[in-house]
């Protein structure tokens, strides 16, 4: 009996000591884990033999593929631990995890119901929601799920900083402060916190508290990449160039989102202005990335610079915007179109090519005139060429005859002052979040492209560096802007291009409207910056005015390019000063309602229709479009 006792003694004993060293392991690889060794982590676990029932165990097993980013086998793991847990919310989170990470959004959103029918309120699925919600361009519904998410759980590190980067791109600075200072003390021993922290300062351009911050990063994770990839951006933005370099050179091409590393090393080169290193760099992203929208934008700015005449690099360049014009073409998109071929033409002025394609795209717009001013370019650039001076030949007798502003003794509409306001493209728009560098400056480039052929605004290129707002306003004022853009720019996925922006009255320093646009693709910065043109266009009020009288004849300047036709009503206004101050609509300073008789390309023939005194109407006198609904964008005129 005492043998028998003595024998269960020891099984319990043996038992106990099994199930410490169980506990003893699951320890170790959960402090190899805390401490990103994640190999080491799953080594003591496979060598534990654990199985889908040992919940913990398992979850931490699946962990630590997600941190290696071996989705497949995380998957697998998940799979197998649903078939013991199917209703444990902790394995929906990491399979909710896996599909954001690799944006299976569908099957996010399935999976964020499954574990929304066990808990309503867990943190997870509205912070993954959130993030759905972000990656489509809802953005202030986006906000109020993370907000939702920080109420559930105020320690977790997600939702805070989702929530942080979208309230800077919005404009609320102090707001996403507070809440990653908040992430820091609910997480101080993160790298992250402070990478986040970092991100913050520098985007705000306080580079010296930035650089502390990225100090603070690497002593809780020395080998944090995403963190040095941060430090060179910080370092180029303090023109500290060999340092940015050294740290990018080093980094493995991996770590880089999007295979950019060669794209960043670009960015530093071309900031430096060393132009040849620059070009190179981008070339060799290019190879990886050929259509990469953002590295084509970076060579063209850099190729001008290195190749300051057109030769075979440019032209091989243009052959590139060639494509992409011809596709757009065929889809009948004119100012996809004529972007792309003026890029073209930016690179190469002679191109005949471009020059003919411009001229067939202007043709079918109705805009007869510019066209043949096309053919006539090409005609010079070839003249022995005689297809292209036969067709120049031939379509110029053709218009002669038929182009109404020159019987009308204007021989060249388009050499006319322009009437409208003028709209900036300034340094006012930044690049949030972890953004590419110069991911602002490709949006610039590519406006300068698209809003001049609106006809209703003029656009103006100012790349300046002003030290505060009132230096900004100044300036705008002293170059006569009537507007300009502010606000954020931003990838909130791998191709999602999002554009958060104010258009601003310089005149009144007020914000006109307010916009956000989220595109993705190849060419979502060209799509980002035709639907702004859109925004704008619709936003800002357009005028005319008065440029000429014969007997009761009124021309004014303006015409199909503005978007006028045949039969249109204006009013002309006895004040060559316009306003966009509804307020103050004043019916007596209106001379009397016009008719378009004829509307030419860039001019427009007009006559009375109200039995007003012709006697009034003068040279300079403004002209706006008769709008019945008031509460629409447009134009008052003020003495």
């Amino acid at each position: 009996m005492r043998l028998i006792l003595v024998f269960l003694i020891s099984i319990c004993i043996s038992f106990a000591s099994l199930g410490q060293t169980s506990n003893n392991n699951f320890q170790n690889a959960l402090n190899f884990y805390n401490n990103r060794n994640y190999e080491n982590s799953i080594a003591i676990l496979e060598a534990m033999n654990i199985k889908p029932s040992d919940i913990e165990a398992y979850i931490l097993l699946i962990d630590n593929y997600i941190k290696l980013k071996n989705y497949s086998m995380a998957e697998t793991l998940i799979k197998d631990a649903e078939n013991y847990h199917s209703k444990d919310f902790r394995i929906l989170e990491r399979k909710l995890n896996v599909e954001l990470l690799n944006n299976r959004n569908s099957e996010a959103r399935n999976t964020i119901k499954l574990i929304k029918a066990l808990d309503s309120k867990n943190y997870f699925a509205n912070y993954g929601e959130g993030v759905l919600n972000e990656r489509i361009g809802y953005y202030k519904t986006a906000m109020t799920l993370y907000e939702r998410a920080i109420i559930i759980d105020k320690s977790r590190a997600e939702a805070p900083v989702s929530l942080a980067y979208l309230q800077l791109a919005n404009g609320n600075s102090n707001y996403a402060f507070n809440l990653l200072n908040n992430n820091i003390n609910n997480n101080p021993r993160m790298a992250e916190s402070y990478y986040h922290l970092a991100n913050y300062y520098y985007l705000n351009k306080n580079y010296n508290n930035a650089l502390s911050e990225i100090s603070n990063a690497f002593y809780y994770y020395t080998n944090y990449n995403e963190a040095k990839i941060l430090q060179a951006s910080i370092f180029l933005s303090m023109k500290r160039y060999n340092e940015s370099i050294g740290i990018l050179e080093y980094i493995p091409d991996s770590e880089f989102k999007n295979n950019s590393k060669y794209y960043y090393i670009g960015n530093v080169y071309e900031e430096a202005k060393n132009y040849p290193n620059a070009k190179n760099s981008y070339i060799n992203y290019l190879r990886v990335k050929p259509e990469d929208e953002l590295g084509r934008l970076a060579y063209e700015r850099v190729l001008l610079n290195t190749n300051p005449k057109p030769d075979y690099e440019r032209n091989r360049a243009a052959l590139y915007y060639g494509n992409m014009a011809s596709y757009y073409t065929r889809l009948a998109d004119n100012v996809r179109a004529q972007a792309y071929l003026k890029r073209m033409l930016k690179l190469n002025p002679a191109n005949t090519y471009a020059r003919l394609m411009l001229s067939d795209v202007y043709r079918r717009m109705g805009l007869e005139e510019r066209a043949l001013e096309e053919l006539e370019i090409a005609k010079n650039v070839n003249p022995n060429d005689k297809s292209i001076v036969y067709k120049y030949d031939s379509y110029k007798r053709k218009l002669d005859k038929n182009i109404p502003s020159k019987s009308w003794g204007i021989e060249n509409q388009y050499n006319l002052e322009k009437s409208g306001y003028t709209i900036a493209i300034t340094d006012t728009i930044n690049a949030q979040k972890d953004s590419p560098m110069f991911f602002n400056t490709a949006l610039y480039q590519t406006l300068s492209y698209v809003l001049p052929q609106y006809g209703k605004f003029k656009v103006l290129d100012i790349h300046t560096n002003y030290y505060s707002e009132r230096d900004l306003y100044l300036e705008l004022n002293l170059r006569k802007v009537d507007y300009y853009l502010r606000g954020s720019t931003f990838e909130n996925n791998i191709d999602n291009f999002t554009v958060m922006l104010d258009l601003v009255d310089v005149k009144n320093e007020r914000v006109v409207t307010n916009f956000t646009i989220t595109t993705k693709g190849k060419d979502r910065i060209m799509n980002a910056a035709v639907m702004t043109g859109k925004v704008i266009d619709n936003a800002i009020p357009f005028y005319c005015k008065v440029i000429k009288i014969h007997n009761d004849n009124i021309y004014i300047n303006a015409g199909k390019l503005q978007g006028l036709t045949n039969n249109m009503n204006l009013i002309i206004y006895n004040t060559s000063s316009a306003s966009v101050d509804l307020s103050n609509r004043n019916a007596d300073m209106s001379i009397g309602m016009v008719k378009i008789i004829t509307a030419d390309e860039n001019v427009s023939l007009t006559k009375l229709i109200d039995g007003r005194v012709l006697s009034k109407v003068n040279i300079n006198q403004i002209v706006i479009p008769y709008i019945t609904n008031t509460t629409a964008n447009s134009i008052q005129a003020q003495n």
